[in-house]
């Protein structure tokens, strides 16, 4: 799991959960339903799930900022689907480091979207596994775009990157803004 498609899964399944008192209310309900504009959570199902459903991407990121600022306002069920995804992503990152047994310290870098919202507590709850294993980890908040890191491997693989070729690079990315989550 990792991104902003998977957590507006995630946050699809917990309003799901709460429309069915399977689990505790949650303002993620009426914060997503007026994301879509719709007027009930059977709506957002079938608007989800019919034949002539609008896919979850149209939303994904925009569902994602939800989840983060709902968390950030103390929201129980926002948390708990933050600390999931954290715990995810946390893993393959413990899986990563014991299969290259890397040796700490080392950097943990956070980029993409995700990252970038105010919220910090996606990031402090993945560092926090982490460190359960790792004590000496370095983290780093990369201003790059996850994109131009595939690009610059390709690059590297053909021999072909300088600093000319990273600097058109950066240059011919989207604005900041269009990676936003």
């Amino acid at each position: 799991a990792s991104g902003a498609r998977y957590l507006a899964k995630d946050v699809l399944q917990a309003i799901y959960r709460a429309e069915l008192g399977v689990t505790q209310t949650t303002q993620l309900s009426e914060r997503v339903l007026e994301l879509y504009q719709l007027p009930d959570v059977e709506a957002l199902l079938y608007n989800q799930t019919s034949l002539n459903a609008k896919a979850i991407h149209v939303h994904e990121g925009k569902i994602t900022r939800v989840l983060l600022d709902s968390a950030d306002e103390g929201d129980e069920v926002a948390i708990g689907v933050l600390e999931h995804h954290a715990t995810l992503l946390a893993n393959t990152a413990l899986v990563a480091i014991r299969n290259t047994a890397l040796e700490a310290p080392f950097p943990v870098v956070f980029s993409g979207g995700v990252f970038k919202h105010p919220s910090p507590l996606l990031r402090e709850a993945i560092v926090r596994r982490l460190r359960k294993y790792h004590k000496d980890i370095e983290v780093i908040s990369s201003q790059r775009e996850p994109v131009l890191g595939a690009l610059l491997l390709a690059f590297e693989a053909t021999r072909n990157l300088s600093e000319t070729t990273l600097a058109r690079l950066e240059a011919s990315l989207p604005p900041t803004s269009f990676f936003e989550t």
